[in-house]
C-alpha cells in the first residue's frame, strides 16, 4: 500500500496525517499480508460464505 493511498484513507476519515502514522499503518498492513493464520482465517470465512450461498441456491 502506498503512502498516498494511506493519506487518502486518513483524509476520508478526518484523521490527522503524520509520516510516522503512515509508516506504522503500512507496516501493519504488510505484516498482516504475511500472517499465515490471518490468510487462512480469511480464506476459511470466504469458503464458508460460498458454501452458505450455494446451499441457499439449492446447490450442495
Amino acid at each position: 500500500m502506498s503512502p498516498i493511498t494511506v493519506k487518502r484513507i486518513l483524509d476520508a476519515h478526518r484523521v490527522d496525517y503524520s509520516d510516522e502514522l503512515v509508516a506504522a499503518i503500512i507496516e501493519i498492513v504488510e505484516a498482516a499480508g504475511k500472517d499465515r493464520n490471518l490468510i487462512e482465517n480469511v480464506q476459511k470465512g470466504i469458503n464458508q460464505n460460498i458454501r452458505r450461498d450455494n446451499r441457499r441456491r439449492g446447490i450442495y
